[in-house]
């Protein structure tokens, strides 16, 4: 897993990077707002990263589901 924190031109945000359950390429952003101090980032790293991935993994599960109901319906 990796994070990045990095100034978007109006935000600091962090870019967080995982391989997912079947082995792909993963990755969500998360918005800090102002500029984080370390703190805030160790913070976020230790309570707030593992539901950051988990409503990530969450999202990307709906979305493949929607997307294999709707295929199935043109094909058939």
């Amino acid at each position: 897993m990796k994070l990045t924190v990095y100034f978007d031109g109006t935000y600091w945000c962090g870019l967080v990077e995982y391989e997912g359950l079947c082995g792909d390429y993963r990755a969500t952003k998360y918005v800090f707002g102002t500029e984080p101090k370390n703190s805030e980032i160790e913070e976020f790293v230790h309570l707030k990263l593992q539901d950051v991935v988990d409503k990530n993994d969450q999202n990307l599960l709906h979305k493949n589901s929607t997307a294999n109901i709707e295929y199935k319906e043109k094909k058939g």
